[in-house]
């Protein structure tokens, strides 16, 4: 099970210190994975990380570690080392080489921390990165000469660099083979690189241990990749059997290789070593002091720092007592892996592929092990620690499980620049997020044009509001935004400029549409819930979906303010008029290919007053001057209009229409968000994701599909989307919706 983490205080000093160290936390890791293969003093920064976290801990006075198989294993071999290390015939060196122990902590600081798969990939997918552009510079390095023959990575250490590599390797051909469309090539472009990278550091038991993550990747996935990756190996070595890297394929058979010979030198004498101490063992970084005693006069080394054999080694160091431990810790780990791998299988086919890439690349480094004391190189098992660290996140997280908990009072920060109609539609969320958490702060960023839009939604807690071309401003925002202290920032429109402020918000949580190029910047994108057609806000519902939040039904509302209906009251009783006996028409668009034909708006006011005793207002906005020409040329005395209302009055006029008649456009969303029966029209549009409204609630949408639909053209010639629509058909459904109206009157009064 995943612990709990303990509530924060947010106003007082030792909550805003432990959201800090969290933070801390929250950026070193992705850095860490970013920067681990590049060089060991960048590593650094993951003990940076550690301390911020027990920091954290001590803070909530919250001491927990993640419940998993691989602690009591860690745990009983670290204090084996440490015993064996303080029995040690020489202490110092012995301390010194006490440091490998502490990098135990990264597993325990990388299960606690990143507890979703949605991290974990994430964290993955950032190391890999990583990995990709070190062992690209890698090759530049060895095609220029400079690496004395094998590739390095910037350590300079060609055994360290084969060892990451070969991690890197792993995880990106696993990627590969459990991604679709487009990711595909971005990892077989990483694989291919990581792998001609790894061939060219020369180091054997790293080629060995790619072989063997490979083979468990194809077991387990696709039995054609180790055949090909197989059949492609056996045709080089045929074809260029001169090359370096064929000869060094063939020196792992030859017996008298100088590095076979010293091996096995090794080897023998480390036995010998073991035969005189097997319980305690020689302490962490011991050997050099005691192996000349038992060391073959023919082998070139006489003191080397280990036998290059992990299982070996570990009980030189501690006793077979470590090695028990040690093989305990494997065993877990790779069991966990599968446990892991099973658990996702059913559920996502990509969480599935980085369990399994993870315990491929686990399986790849015991098998590395074999031939070289890796447990011992600091840059390497920093990076296994930190990858096993991630497989809790899918042995323990259901499918159904949210993305990210929400906590108690959360703050929140949706972006949706534009459109109109757009935020009227996310005017929803605040009051699903306040029906489930009271306390929550849910704050909106637009740009100016748009603020009008939000403030008929009094759950927003606050709109700010940021220009769409002003750099300054810009930063400006920024600035403020991160002394916010968001828990999440969540993108409603997923263009550039709101996936950088998302990224540059500092909040802990970013989500965002999936859209290739930029969607990087989000923790998570989201995804639709069922294929097809959807209504538009149940694109934002996803956002919600991703909290664990369910029920996600409510319509967009506008509460009109008093001065908005004071004023509008008046505008009526001075041409009057009487609230409930108006028609209200918008025969405008953000696109000509949108709009109903003037003359037909025209027919209906006429038939409306004849027929319905209702007087048509039309509303005119900033773009429809063009239209409001040709309605005052049409001698329009059958009906009044108004021009340039702001969005609250525009409301409060809507709420005291009998009904509205309007084109796809902000004024139709207005009508059902103030309660009045409304009719929307459609052209190249779609009701089924524009008009989401129900027919139960008295709005209709009319719609006659020709053949060339769906175009979702902006200008068009051919009228064929409108022809089809006739003032009596349009009069028909006012009249039904009207006479159901009254029913309900009725049956209200009634009650």
């Amino acid at each position: 099970m995943i612990m709990p983490s303990q509530p924060i205080d947010r106003d007082s000093r030792r909550g805003r210190a432990a959201l800090a160290a969290e933070r801390m936390v929250g950026w070193a890791l992705p850095v860490f994975a970013m920067t681990a293969v590049a060089s060991i003093s960048l590593q650094n920064i993951i003990y940076v990380a550690v301390a911020a976290w027990l920091l954290g801990m001590g803070l909530r006075k919250k001491w927990s570690l993640v419940n998993t198989p691989m602690n009591w294993a860690l745990i009983c071999l670290a204090a084996v080392l440490f015993a064996s290390s303080l029995w040690a015939g020489r202490l110092n060196p012995s301390v010194f080489g006490l440091k490998k122990i502490g990098i135990m902590s990264i597993f325990f600081l990388t299960a606690a921390s990143i507890r979703h798969p949605v991290k974990s990939g994430r964290i993955i997918n950032f190391f890999i990165i990583g990995a990709t552009v070190c062992a690209l510079c890698s090759i530049f390095v060895h095609i220029a000469g400079q690496d004395g023959g094998r590739a390095t990575s910037f350590s300079g250490d060609y055994m360290a660099a084969g060892g990451m590599y070969m991690l890197g390797f792993i995880l990106a051909t696993a990627r590969l083979l459990y991604s679709r469309g487009r990711a595909k090539w971005l990892w077989l472009t990483s694989a291919a690189i990581l792998g001609l990278a790894l061939l060219l550091t020369y180091t054997r038991s790293s080629w060995i241990g790619a072989a063997a993550g490979l083979l468990l990747l194809g077991v387990f996935r696709d039995w054609r990749l180790p055949a090909v990756v197989l059949a492609a190996g056996l045709a080089f070595l045929i074809l260029w059997p001169q090359n370096p890297i064929t000869q060094r394929v063939f020196s792992l058979t030859t017996k008298h290789h100088c590095s076979n010979a010293e091996r096995r030198y090794m080897w023998k004498t480390g036995l010998q070593l073991l035969r005189d101490q097997p319980i305690r063992g020689y302490g962490v970084d011991n050997l050099s002091e005691y192996y000349g005693r038992y060391a073959d006069p023919r082998a070139r080394e006489q003191r080397p720092p280990h036998v290059h054999n992990t299982l070996l080694q570990m009980a030189i160091n501690g006793g077979l007592l470590a090695t028990g431990f040690y093989l305990w810790w494997a065993m877990t780990v790779m069991i966990f892996g599968f446990r892991a791998w099973q658990h996702c299988r059913n559920q996502s086919p990509e969480r599935a592929g980085a369990a399994l890439g993870l315990t491929a690349a686990f399986a790849g480094f015991l098998i590395n092990g074999m031939f070289e004391f890796n447990f011992g190189t600091s840059q390497v098992i920093a990076i296994v620690y930190f990858l096993t660290g991630l497989l809790p996140a899918y042995a323990y997280t259901d499918s159904r499980d949210p993305a990210w908990k929400l906590p108690e009072r959360p703050r929140l920060l949706f972006l949706r620049p534009r459109f109109r109609g757009d935020v009227l539609l996310a005017s929803s969320l605040p009051r699903l997020i306040k029906r489930d958490y009271p306390q929550a702060r849910v704050d909106l960023l637009t740009e100016p044009a748009m603020v009008g839009s939000a403030r008929g939604e009094p759950a927003w807690s606050k709109v700010i509001s940021l220009p769409r071309h002003d750099l300054a401003a810009w930063w400006k925002t920024v600035r403020y935004l991160r002394t916010q202290d968001y828990d999440a920032v969540c993108d409603l429109f997923g263009n550039p400029r709101t996936a950088w402020l998302a990224f540059f918000s500092g909040a802990r949580f970013k989500l965002g549409p999936q859209v290739t190029g930029w969607d990087i910047f989000y923790h998570m994108r989201t995804r639709p819930d069922r294929p097809g057609p959807r209504p538009a806000w149940d694109s934002f519902f996803d956002i919600l979906r991703c909290f664990g939040m369910k029920q996600l039904s409510l319509r967009p509302r506008w509460k009109v303010a008093e001065e908005d209906d004071y004023w509008i009251r008046k505008f009526l009783k001075e041409r009057g008029l009487r609230s409930g006996k108006i028609l209200g028409l918008f025969p405008g668009g953000s696109h000509p290919a949108k709009r109903w034909p003037l003359e037909n708006f025209l027919e209906i006011a006429r038939r409306a007053l004849r027929e319905l005793g209702l007087k048509a207002m039309f509303v005119f906005g900033p773009r429809e001057k063009d239209i409001k020409r040709e309605y005052m040329h049409a001698a329009a005395k059958l009906s009044l209009s108004v021009e340039g209302l702001p969005p609250g009055r525009l409301a409060a006029l809507w709420s005291h229409c009998a009904a509205i008649l309007s084109n796809d456009a902000f004024p139709m969303h207005v009508g059902p968000a103030v309660g009045t029966p409304t009719i929307g029209l459609f052209g190249p549009g779609d009701p089924a994701v524009w008009f989401p409204y129900s027919e139960r609630a008295g709005h209709r949408a009319i719609h006659r599909a020709p053949e060339c639909w769906p175009c979702h053209k902006e200008v068009c010639e051919n009228t064929i989307c409108w022809d089809n629509l006739t003032p009596d058909m349009v009069m028909t459904v006012i009249k039904e919706v009207l006479a159901k109206k009254q029913r309900v009157s009725k049956g209200r009064s009634r009650g």
